[in-house]
């Protein structure tokens, strides 16, 4: 008798074939994307508080600056009366605060401390200014009093004489100075 011939049919079975498998592949693919999204969401989380802390550092970075400002002009406002009177010390001894006098003079020493006071002053930062022959502006200047401009020669809103030195720190101004001007 014959023995039965038997068809031989190779079987090729893959893991990725099997139904258990695709729904793994399915469920590791779906996190995947869930991990993905949310590794979006924290780098953006993160990016905003890197964005938020360089604002931070910004804002103290300006109110420290104003509050330095700030005591600064507390200070000069205290010394300017202190630098008006060494001022006048050495107009009632016919010094000028630019000029230094003699060295046996006895107003030396105030000359002295009246330019000490004007290096420690402007190692603050802080600045004097004279406004003669300037126009008038009212930020820079207070008028005290108002002279015929025809008689001086001069055109009309000029500051004439300036009677106390105004102060100030970069932009703002501390003491306006306080003049004449011409009208």
């Amino acid at each position: 008798m014959a023995e039965p011939r038997f068809r031989s049919t190779s079987l090729r079975v893959t893991i990725s074939d099997t139904p258990s498998t695709r729904t793994r592949q399915r469920k590791v693919a779906g996190s995947a994307a869930h991990s993905e999204a949310e590794a979006e969401q924290l780098r953006a989380i993160a990016a905003r508080a890197q964005e938020d802390l360089a604002a931070v550092r910004k804002r103290a970075a300006r109110e420290a600056t104003t509050a330095e400002l700030t005591i600064t002009a507390k200070l000069v406002m205290e010394l300017v009366p202190v630098m008006d009177d060494l001022e006048r010390a050495l107009a009632a001894s016919s010094i000028q605060p630019d000029e230094r006098p003699a060295d046996d003079h006895p107003f030396l020493g105030v000359y002295l401390i009246y330019r000490q006071m004007l290096r420690v002053l402007a190692g603050f930062g802080v600045e004097d200014y004279v406004a003669d022959g300037e126009p008038f502006d009212p930020h820079l200047h207070d008028a005290i009093n108002a002279i015929d401009a025809a008689s001086l020669h001069v055109s009309s809103g000029t500051v004439v004489d300036t009677h106390t030195r105004g102060y100030r720190i970069e932009t703002r101004v501390l003491r306006p100075a306080r003049v004449t001007v011409a009208r």
